[in-house]
């Protein structure tokens, strides 16, 4: 009756089972043993009851599975299993044999053996593999004990290690610089938290970056999809320090200093900021040349920069021969101790160009948080006033102020073109001057620059960029705006309709007004009241926009694409300008700064930046001006890297509206000769 059981279960089971004895001996099998072996070897007697299987194995000269069941009948070993191919004419088929002991009395009496046909489990583990090795991503997987299991081959290239040394080893064994790194961290908290986690990581021992992917396996243990972004990387911190470093010392410039002193504000942190300006600086550009004068400005660059390193503030270059430092939490004693380090740290003599050493002299204006205001523009107005105060002293050691009420004459100033800046307007005191842009293509004419300039009846000639901040701050940026658009374009509507002048006209523009509803209906009228074509107005946003203020921008911006405004960034690469937010804005052209075109010929990094700018445009059809260009081999060098237009001095100046119609008129003529 036992019999009958034991062969009734071994019938019950799909797979292939047999009973054998301590010798060997086929002593029952099931329906599966038999049917496979009448199937596959076509005598149904070769492996049936009576048989020795152990025999049978050795005829086949299969020693491993002949040695592996006679180590479980003897005792030496629990349990044996052994995975085998088993392919027919038809199909490839994959099985797996187990033996177990069979056990009376705590004595073996036998062994039962099951083989189970397992193709469909290597067919799909197969497929996975075989998808895992064609990835581009590299990709390993670990068990519960952190032992790697797998690698592709690219995982194996980008690890730099071998695989088969490295499958069943622990991963912080292999390597143990990344415990205690964030991809420890990240790996430990998918694994206990069973939550996928994407992160990057820098590896320093291979000197890479990589993009993780780590997901929990049902079993333990982890599956991580990685690549190399190394390069990416570098051009995200090239692209980085094109919008936040001033290219010509290292130091932060003035957009990233504004986003620093806001942010400690928006903490209530208070701090001072240093203003320095370098008296007579223009001298040295006059008397040794602007080379000269920018190994000054990089040797006072490169002191603040160790200065900041050991002091924990931050160092900024605004521009020119204009530097600002900032430090967090100095009392006014300190602060005042601290401005005689930087104008020790100006006054060290230093040696350019091969002349010999020479000493500058600062002049420092020093605005406090929140004693002296409580945003930005107003603690900078203030350090720049008292930084004016300072310059007045004319001291051969250079000196400093600190902010006083009393220094109120810079602000009568600005409260004075605030009052008459809208009447300026109508009394004549605003006047234009037009800048060609050369398309290098076809070496003609195809737009002008608008440049408004201020002829104050009291103060003179006032420079654009302290009237534009002010017209910004008082909110009279947008009447002066449309003015001159209008004014402009009734101008350039006589030259379409006299001499047939069918280029484009660049205003440079606000953000704020971009973003203004009204001021888009503006544009829009001015179109077709003066029957402007597509993409012959051009608004260029200004170098005091970020790109990544609002993301409402690149909604106006397409607004404005939509009924035919070209669209340009200006002063690109000045620190207020981002690659990164190009791919989502509508933009035609930008405008390379001069200050990156000074370098060409230089080998410099600003050089290679600036080539990378307009292979990197080409390549997104977006076209580059290069602004401040006034040399031959600037143009020859230009015109070989695909720069699409150049504007600057080498061809011709800003200038009023009789020299720049007579400047544009000779290239119309030729275009016309060559009709």
């Amino acid at each position: 009756m036992k019999h009958i059981d034991i062969s009734t279960a071994l019938n019950a089971n799909p797979d292939h089972a047999a009973i054998i004895s301590l010798e060997g001996e086929i002593l029952l099998t099931n329906l599966s043993w038999q049917a496979f072996s009448r199937d596959n070897t076509g005598d149904p007697d070769y492996t049936d009851v009576g048989v020795n299987y152990l025999d049978v194995l050795k005829k086949a000269g299969v020693t491993a599975v002949y040695e592996g069941i006679v180590s479980v009948l003897e005792g030496r070993q629990d349990f044996y299993h052994n995975k085998y191919p088993c392919h027919s004419p038809d199909e490839n088929r994959w099985f797996i044999m187990t033996v177990t002991p069979l056990n009376e009395g705590g004595d073996i009496q036998g062994a039962l053996i099951v083989h189970r046909n397992i193709t469909e489990v290597e067919w799909a583990k197969n497929q996975t593999v075989d998808i895992l090795e064609s990835m581009t991503d590299a990709f390993f997987a670990v068990d519960q004990n952190w032992r790697f299991t797998f690698l592709n081959q690219e995982a194996e290239k980008l690890l730099q290690v071998s695989r088969s040394g490295l499958i069943g080893q622990n991963i912080w064994t292999v390597f143990p610089d990344a415990l205690g790194t964030t991809i420890q961290f990240h790996y430990e908290t998918v694994v206990d938290m069973k939550l996928a986690k994407q992160f990057e990581t820098y590896f320093e021992p291979l000197d890479k970056w990589f993009e993780v992917h780590a997901y929990p396996r049902h079993q333990g243990g982890l599956a991580v999809f990685f690549k190399d972004i190394s390069e990416k990387k570098a051009s995200e911190q090239q692209i980085w320090e094109m919008a936040n470093l001033d290219e010509l010392t290292g130091l932060a410039n003035r957009r990233f200093i504004y986003e620093k002193m806001n942010g400690i504000i928006q903490k209530r942190i208070p701090f001072s900021l240093f203003f320095m300006d370098l008296n007579d600086f223009k001298d040295i550009n006059d008397v040794y040349g602007h080379d000269a004068g920018d190994q000054v400005l990089q040797k006072i660059g490169e002191r603040l920069q160790a200065l900041q390193e050991e002091s924990g503030g931050v160092a900024a270059r605004l521009g020119g021969d204009e530097f600002v430092f900032m430090i967090a939490e100095l009392d006014h004693e300190v602060t005042g101790h601290f401005a005689e380090r930087l104008l020790n740290l100006i006054r060290k003599r230093m040696s350019v160009s091969g002349y010999y050493a020479f000493s500058m002299v600062g002049s420092i204006g020093i605005a406090m948080y929140p004693e002296t205001g409580m945003n930005v523009n107003e603690i900078m107005s203030a350090a720049d006033a008292a930084m004016y105060e300072a310059k007045k002293s004319k001291s051969v050691t250079g000196t400093y102020r600190f902010y006083e009420i009393s220094m109120r004459e810079v602000i009568k100033r600005r409260i004075v073109m605030g009052d008459d800046m809208l009447t300026a307007i109508d009394r004549g005191d605003f006047y234009y001057v037009y800048q060609p842009q050369i398309n290098m293509k076809t070496g003609l004419v195809d737009g002008v620059e608008v440049l408004s300039r201020w002829k104050h009846p009291q103060l003179g000639m006032i420079p654009p960029p302290e009237f534009i901040e002010l017209a910004e701050e008082t909110g009279k940026i947008r009447p002066l705006t449309e003015r001159t658009i209008r004014d402009v374009l009734k101008t350039v509507d006589g030259w379409r309709r006299d001499w047939g002048y069918d280029g484009r006209v660049a205003f440079n523009v606000s953000s704020s007004l971009i973003e203004s509803p009204s001021f888009f209906t503006f544009i829009k009228e001015q179109m077709t009241y003066f029957k402007i074509g597509r993409d012959q107005l051009e608004l260029e946003i200004t170098e005091t926009v970020n790109l990544a203020a609002s993301e409402a921008l690149a909604y106006h911006l397409d607004q404005f694409r939509h009924i035919g405004v070209s669209l340009a960034i200006d002063d690109f690469g000045t620190g207020f300008s981002k690659i990164s937010h190009l791919s989502r804005l509508p933009v035609d052209r930008i405008k390379v700064d001069r200050t990156f075109i000074n370098e060409i010929g230089s080998g410099s990094k600003g050089e290679a930046i600036l080539y990378a700018v307009i292979d990197l445009m080409n390549q997104l059809e977006v076209d580059v001006v290069a602004e401040g260009v006034e040399e031959e081999e600037q143009v020859r060098v230009l015109m070989g890297r695909n720069c699409s237009h150049i504007q600057g001095y080498y061809y011709a100046r800003p200038t009023e509206e009789e020299e720049a119609v007579s400047y544009i008129w000779s290239f119309v003529q030729t275009k016309n000769s060559e009709r």
